[in-house]
């Protein structure tokens, strides 16, 4: 079921050359010439793009253009010996990170918004979404109507989290909204039970396939 948010344009999430309002941070390419290392932020849960593989690695289509842009730093600033160091970021503290200067790029699915491009600087789109709802097969849910007494997961502070509250609020619809740290956390809250949906990118969805008795709505 689409929630009507527009476009979620999923991104690399680039550090702000020039410090942060109120800090004193190094310019990020001269931080990583002078320590050696490129730090990299990334998601434990979020397929396609950034996610923990079977080898306890970072994987998915935005890690890859990361290393990609470490190469390219590598060559430019004559640094062969330059080491990646991978941290693992959530949607709660990834532009925290950035903008304290914890992490020099975000390898993750973070769409712009007007708010966030004041503290950050992105990438060109690397992919163009809109919101979705995974819902449990004996939940009945087909449309936003459908919502009205069930416990919806999702992730808080995302753009899905405020197109789902306009989606209920425009519909006149009365649901219990139950936040996720990640979306790990909102597909296990499916299988095991605890919701009824799960508010997320429709491609994320798309991604993992559903659990048992477990499906998309669409409208």
């Amino acid at each position: 079921m689409g929630l009507r948010s527009g476009l979620a344009i999923c991104v690399v999430l680039l550090a702000l050359a020039g410090p942060a309002a109120g800090q004193e941070i190094r310019p990020t390419l001269d931080k990583i010439k002078e320590t050696g290392v490129i730090q990299l932020g990334h998601r434990a849960t979020s397929r396609p793009f950034s996610f923990v593989g079977g080898d306890g690695q970072p994987a998915g289509f935005s890690i890859d253009l990361c290393l990609q842009v470490a190469g390219a730093i590598r060559e430019s600033l004559k640094l062969p010996g330059l080491k990646v160091a991978w941290v693992t970021v959530t949607p709660a503290d990834r532009i925290a990170r950035l903008v304290k200067g914890a992490i020099d790029l975000e390898c993750g699915s973070t769409t712009i918004t007007f708010g966030r491009m004041e503290q950050v600087a992105f990438s060109h789109m690397i992919s163009v979404d809109g919101g979705s709802l995974l819902a449990t097969a004996d939940s009945g849910i087909g449309a936003v109507k459908d919502l009205a007494g069930k416990r919806v997961g999702v992730v808080p502070n995302t753009t899905t989290h405020k197109a789902l509250a306009a989606a209920l609020a425009g519909a006149s619809i009365q649901a219990t909204v139950i936040p996720v740290a990640e979306h790990g956390e909102g597909l296990r809250g499916l299988e095991e039970g605890r919701l009824d949906a799960y508010a997320t990118d429709r491609i994320r969805s798309r991604a993992c396939w559903p659990p048992p008795r477990t499906r998309r709505s669409s409208d």
